[in-house]
């Protein structure tokens, strides 16, 4: 029986000699929950609704979720957002609109609950 003997490749022998960490990295802790604003904490500590921010989003909102097919509180320019259609596809639909996308600063899903905000006028 022969022996075969075993080479490595340059590219395994460049690796060995400079290129390579003698470590694999170490894996990065995961995310502090308080390294993210809990925006619902923030929308329930805000003020009275703001109905001009309701208003100014309302056209755009209306033709990518449909009329009535959605509730939205205003409270300066952050928005809680409750679809009320029975169509999933909605989310998908506000986040590739365009005109959308130009009415808004953020779109933040989480769970079963969807903030908004507004940009500026």
């Amino acid at each position: 029986m022969s022996r075969l003997a075993w080479t490595p490749s340059l590219a395994f022998a460049a690796c060995l000699l400079a290129a390579c960490p003698s470590e694999p990295e170490p894996k990065r802790a995961p995310p502090k929950p308080e390294q993210f604003e809990d925006l619902g904490l923030i929308f329930a500590g805000r003020s009275a609704r703001t109905a001009a921010v309701e208003a100014q989003l309302r056209p755009v909102l209306d033709k990518a979720i449909g009329s009535g097919a959605y509730e939205i509180e205003c409270r300066g320019d952050l928005c809680k957002l409750d679809a009320t259609t029975a169509d999933r596809d909605w989310y998908q639909r506000i986040q590739r609109d365009p005109e959308v996308r130009r009415a808004l600063a953020d779109i933040l899903f989480r769970g079963h609950e969807t903030y908004v905000r507004a940009k500026a006028k």
